[in-house]
Order: C-alpha cells, then structure tokens, then sequence
C-alpha cells in the first residue's frame, strides 16, 4: 500500500498555506476531507465522524479549532425526510381519487393491495 501522508514532527517551513474564514474565526488551517464508500449510509456516517471528530478535538490543543465545512449527510436527511413527505402525500391523493372513481370498498381493497404487491416486488428482488 502507498504512503497517504508525509508526517513530521518538529519545526518546518511552510511551502503551502491554506487559510479559513469564518464568523468565529480567520487564521491558518489544514483541511481534512472525509468521504463515504458508495455502500455506505451517508446520514450514519457523517453522523459516526462527526461522534469521532468530537472526541479528537477534546485531545487537540486549546488554539486549535475543528470546524465543519460540508455535511453531505445533513443534505442526505433532508432529501429523505421529502421524499418520504411527497409519498405520504401521494398514498393519499391515490386513495382519494380511488375513492371517489370506485367507491370506498374498492378503494380499499385497491390501496391495500398495491403495496402489497410492491412489497412482494422488493422482497424478491432482494431475495
């Protein structure tokens, strides 16, 4: 496996400098990306770094500050929590119109069985 890092202890002069503004704080920093494998849930991950950064920040130097930048399971959540909102609507809007085209008996039996069957669809896919 190839070297991922060159790490040094001691003084050293800088050839590369990065810099970070925010409303808190300006100053020299070190950038440090973090991503998911595709199989991964984005949501538990960043959730997972971000319990793990908190407890490597509590070692860190009092002049050294970690600061999120990006957070691609917050926007992950976010798009979940609307998509699961606009199905929520849809079952409805389904039912309703079902209701009012064939009566409220049918539309039972319709509603109920169209998961069903999607559900069936799903398991054996995953089988």
């Amino acid at each position: 496996m190839e070297d991922i890092a060159d790490i040094r202890v001691g003084e050293f002069e800088n050839t590369h400098y990065s810099r970070f503004a925010s409303h808190e704080v300006y100053g020299s920093a070190v950038f440090l990306g973090i991503g998911k494998k595709a199989s991964l849930n984005a949501v538990s991950f960043t959730q997972e770094v971000e319990a793990r950064m908190n407890e490597i920040s509590k070692t860190l130097p009092n002049d050294v500050i970690v600061t999120k930048i990006q957070d691609e399971g917050a926007n992950a959540a976010e798009a979940t929590s609307h998509l699961i909102k606009d199905l929520i609507l849809s079952i409805v809007i389904v039912v309703g119109v079902l209701v009012v085209f064939l009566g409220f008996k049918n539309a039972l039996n319709t509603a109920t069985s169209i998961p069903l069957i999607l559900a069936l669809v799903f398991l054996f896919a995953y089988v």
